[in-house]
């Protein structure tokens, strides 16, 4: 069995315990110096491996307090952040929400307020996630914060189709309430609904609509649903139609009416597309002759003949004068005619030597 001598090993273990705090203590400031460089080069290795990105989040204002600011606000804020390359790249604007809180101010005054951060689960989640905000506060002037009732007026954007027209427009309810700053709130007059498309449209309709607030320091704080009645009609026009030949109804074919150079006008009403390529027909406008048997002059009233969707407005002359005579015989018809008046004064010598008694049977008869 082997014996161990206790003596040499606790000897042995003293010399390897002084070897190590020589070893140390030897030229110790040069391997402080190696150390440090190796933790810088390290730190050095892990920042070029980091990439970085800017975005530019939109600014959000939590004021649920009695004050409210007046001055203008950045509509973004510079959000630079750094993290591995893979992760950061995937980081939207959606991951950052970015806001300042009036809230615990409660006395009218101009403060800097710090401008704050909340990240979302996927950016919260990386690391390492390095965050700078530019700005990183702002300066807020605060004011008494009032509610009031103001007009909304509808906007409205295109034409109507041809021929047709926005006789109303209503928006119901009529009224918004709004909640800012004293000096908006007193200094708006109105407020307009989202854009109402009126682009080729021919009837009427109702449509659901919001409030259009460009505002920032305005707040829409009572009912946002709105309803707009758009009412559209055809657009109505007069139009005056030149006549220049007559159709005489009735006017027997023995007689004719004598040409005159007078000139004639109808004015009619209607929708402006169907009105846009009417005229009348040959036989529209007239005067009744029905009544006319021989020849002479004669006033008769105008006439008109008018489809039911037009309103008739002013007729140019009312009344006619006209000259009726004999239609002119062809000459085929000469002799016959010569002959019935032969006929005709035979007729009356015969009669003029017949008893009286007889003649007047004649006259009856005829």
């Amino acid at each position: 069995m082997t014996k161990i001598n206790k003596k040499n090993v606790k000897k042995s273990s003293n010399t390897d315990s002084n070897r190590f705090w020589k070893f140390l203590i030897e030229n110790w400031p040069a391997k402080v110096i190696c150390i440090l460089l190796a933790v810088l080069l390290y730190m050095i290795g892990k920042i070029t491996t980091l990439d970085k990105n800017v975005l530019m989040v939109p600014l959000d204002v939590a004021n649920t307090g009695n004050l409210t600011y007046t001055n203008t606000l950045p509509k973004k804020i510079r959000v630079s952040f750094r993290g591995e390359a893979t992760e950061v790249s995937l980081l939207q604007e959606k991951d950052f929400h970015v806001f300042i809180d009036t809230t615990p101010y409660v006395t009218e005054g101009s403060y800097k307020v710090p401008v704050q951060i909340l990240l979302s689960e996927t950016a919260a989640m990386i690391e390492p996630l390095e965050i700078k905000l530019s700005p990183e506060s702002i300066q807020l002037d605060l004011d008494r914060k009032i509610t009031d009732l103001k007009p909304v007026r509808i906007n409205t954007s295109g034409k109507c189709a041809k021929g047709f027209k926005v006789e109303s427009l209503r928006v119901e309810p009529e009224l918004v309430q709004i909640s800012g700053n004293s000096l908006q709130v007193d200094g708006m007059e109105y407020l307009e609904t989202n854009v109402i498309n009126l682009e080729g449209k021919k009837n009427s309709f109702t449509q659901k609509t919001k409030i259009l607030n460009l505002n920032p320091q305005l707040a829409v704080t009572g009912n946002t649903d709105f309803t707009v009645n758009v009412n559209i009609i055809p657009i109505i026009e007069e139009k005056k139609i030149e006549i220049s030949e007559l159709y005489y109804l009735g006017l027997t074919t023995s007689l004719v009416v004598e040409k005159n150079d007078e000139k004639y006008s109808v004015t009619i009403s209607g929708n402006q597309n169907e009105l846009e390529n009417f005229n009348f027909s040959p036989r529209s406008v007239y005067l009744d002759c029905s009544d006319i048997f021989k020849t002479g002059e004669y006033e008769l009233p105008l006439n008109v003949i008018l489809p039911e969707q037009f309103e008739l407005k002013k007729i140019e002359p009312v009344n006619v004068k006209i000259k009726v005579i004999k239609a002119p015989s062809e000459k085929t018809n000469d002799k016959n005619v010569n002959d019935d008046t032969d006929v005709d004064a035979e007729q009356e010598k015969v009669e003029e030597s017949a008893p009286e008694s007889d003649t007047k049977k004649s006259r009856r008869n005829g």
